[in-house]
């Protein structure tokens, strides 16, 4: 079976290009300039035949590749091409390497479509995942493949024979239906070549403080001369009402709490640990965030490691400083390192539906809500909404 078995709806016809082929690939790239453009990439008057003799650098395996126009019945110009390469650059991975559509047919949905019939194709051939690079700032492929559920696992230099390195995205998506970070870690144990660098995590404890990008609050450890500040809101029962922490009834309870996460590990997967948010000024504590990074799933595939992909996240704020965006700029400027730094591809939060300011809070952060579950909060049922952040731009 091949790619036209899967055009259903579509009144398009498939055909295998070969170098013959190149001047109607040629007029195909001439209709669209801002292609080119957008990738930083000059037009060449031999691009066709180039693209067309074109394979994969020799690190990178393959199966088979095809290069496929779609036409219309009776019409010999180009509606569509894309590049794909199967088994590639392992087992299981099919990597599109170019998709372009005549401007004459964007926006009726064709490159929607083109889409899922090649993922159909690919899942009917036993791939379990869909992989492609986007050049990093070319926003309107950005959104598109977002749109499309693919994620960013890790950003790449590109090494385009005869153009500039630049960024680009490495982005997958999984096709096996499986849950996602189970998926992404049997991916990355069996494609190393797409892991982000994992010095991040390791980093962090050594970064503090962190201080966030507008300059007014910092990320550090909790110190035992916080007490009177954190003991403040953490024995208010208003602050207290939809966190998951107990309330402290004593300063002895908060100053036992400070005394450990002084010490505390950071960066052990599956551990909490609170960092101060303090102001930038003067250093003086005006609230708190919780992290927890979630161990990778276990991998079926041999060799896998076990470095986290992900992490909860929780805030407390003092309410003399609530209102002003500080929790927003701690939340953000620690998301920002998780992510962007390297080494996790998500960030999870769970806020009780009741709570609407925490919901602004992860709203405005960029954290977007992905499903909403009944549980059980101290004996009664309890609605609560899980916000998440994925790297990049998606």
């Amino acid at each position: 079976m091949g790619l036209q078995d899967f055009l259903a709806g579509t009144d398009l016809l498939v055909q295998p290009l070969g170098e013959a082929d190149a001047p109607r690939l040629q007029s195909l790239f001439e209709a669209c300039p801002d292609y080119f453009e957008r990738c930083g990439l000059p037009l060449a008057a031999d691009e066709a035949l180039q693209e067309l003799r074109s394979a994969p650098p020799p690190d990178f395996a393959w199966a088979a590749q095809w290069h496929l126009g779609l036409v219309q019945p009776g019409h010999e110009r180009l509606v569509a091409v894309l590049q794909v390469c199967s088994e590639a650059p392992a087992p299981g991975v099919w990597h599109l390497g170019l998709l372009m559509v005549h401007p004459a047919h964007r926006g009726q949905g064709l490159a929607r479509r083109l889409v899922a019939a090649l993922e159909a194709w690919a899942v009917q051939s036993g791939a379990r995942w869909l992989r492609l690079g986007v050049v990093a700032g070319n926003e309107p492929a950005e959104r598109f493949w977002c749109r499309q559920g693919f994620r960013e696992l890790r950003s790449r230099v590109s090494q385009v024979a005869g153009q500039p390195p630049g960024p680009v995205r490495v982005l997958l998506k999984g096709l096996s239906g499986s849950p996602a970070l189970a998926d992404w870690a049997d991916y990355l144990a069996a494609v190393p070549r797409d892991r982000q660098p994992l010095d991040s995590l390791c980093r962090l404890a050594d970064v503090l403080p962190l201080r966030s990008p507008a300059g007014r609050v910092q990320l550090r450890r909790m110190r035992e001369s916080d007490l009177e500040r954190f003991h403040a809101y953490r024995s208010d029962a208003e602050t207290a009402r939809f966190q998951g922490w107990t309330l402290a009834r004593e300063p002895a309870e908060s100053a036992a709490f400070l005394r450990e996460m002084s010490g505390a590990a950071i960066g052990e997967p599956d551990q909490w640990v609170q960092l101060a948010i303090a102001d930038a000024g003067d250093d003086r504590l005006v609230g708190d965030i919780g992290l927890c990074l979630r161990a990778r799933p276990p991998s079926e595939v041999p060799g896998a490691d076990t470095h986290p992909l992900s992490a909860w996240m929780g805030i407390t704020l003092h309410p003399g400083w609530r209102g002003r965006g500080l929790g927003r700029e701690a939340f953000v400027a620690l998301q920002d390192f998780l992510l962007e730094a390297g080494g996790l591809l998500e960030v999870e939060c769970w806020v009780d539906a009741r709570n609407t300011a925490s919901i602004q809070l992860l709203e405005a952060s960029g954290m977007r809500r992905f499903c909403s579950e009944v549980r059980d909060f101290r004996g009664a049922p309890c609605e609560e909404h899980g916000y998440r952040r994925w790297r990049g731009r998606c």
